[in-house]
């Protein structure tokens, strides 16, 4: 049987450790504070949010899931 692919490759919140979601938290809430609009991105969407975190984390990469969970945590 073929194994199926595991976030961030598809929909779904990741599993991650403590120190991780803290982390990826903290660098996406940075990233969503230095966000500039233009006329072509006059908001962050979720994909831009996540694009810009996977450009600074290769081979570490999340969702958009993953992403939403974790910036929806007080």
């Amino acid at each position: 049987m073929e194994e199926l692919p595991k976030p961030p490759n598809v929909g779904g919140v990741m599993e991650l450790a403590t120190d991780a979601k803290t982390s990826i938290r903290a660098q996406l809430i940075s990233i969503q504070e230095s966000f500039a609009p233009t006329l072509d991105e006059p908001t962050l969407s979720t994909h831009g949010l996540v694009s810009r975190y996977n450009q600074q984390n290769e081979g570490a990469e999340i969702n958009g899931d993953t992403a939403e969970y974790l910036l929806g945590e007080a």
